[in-house]
């Protein structure tokens, strides 16, 4: 079984990714309104993929990133923004996200970002993926 946690404060886009993604019956999916809800509930949650927003009200996306590098939490983190920003998908990289997704995407895309964050999971299975 594999776990997309989707991180946006949005709950269409919740809703729509859910949705979208829950055709896959190998995938559990789960939402969180913002960083601070998810970052709570992170140590009882298995190892996935965090789609997280950038611009969330508390912690930002990249602070979110910043908190789970700390701990030995098993995430690989695909950053998601609606404002294309290079300093942003730069910092996010570096920070940790095995990924930068711009809004609105394709659902190839959304796939194939998908697939390269589980395979960046299954490579390092004994580190904390940020």
């Amino acid at each position: 079984m594999r776990h997309v946690y989707i991180v946006d404060d949005d709950p269409n886009v919740r809703d729509s990714l859910q949705l979208l993604l829950s055709t896959d019956a190998e995938t559990q999916i789960a939402g969180y309104a913002s960083g601070d809800a998810f970052l709570r509930q992170a140590p009882q949650l298995r190892p996935g993929v965090v789609l997280l927003d950038y611009c969330m009200p508390g912690l930002n996306g990249l602070d979110v990133i910043d908190l789970l590098q700390r701990t030995e939490l098993r995430f690989a983190t695909v950053m998601v923004t609606a404002h294309e920003d290079v300093t942003v998908a730069v910092r996010a990289l570096q920070a940790g996200a095995c990924d930068f997704l711009e809004k609105p995407y394709t659902v190839e895309t959304l796939q194939m970002v998908l697939r390269m964050a589980f395979a960046e999971l299954e490579r390092n299975p004994a580190e904390a993926v940020g």
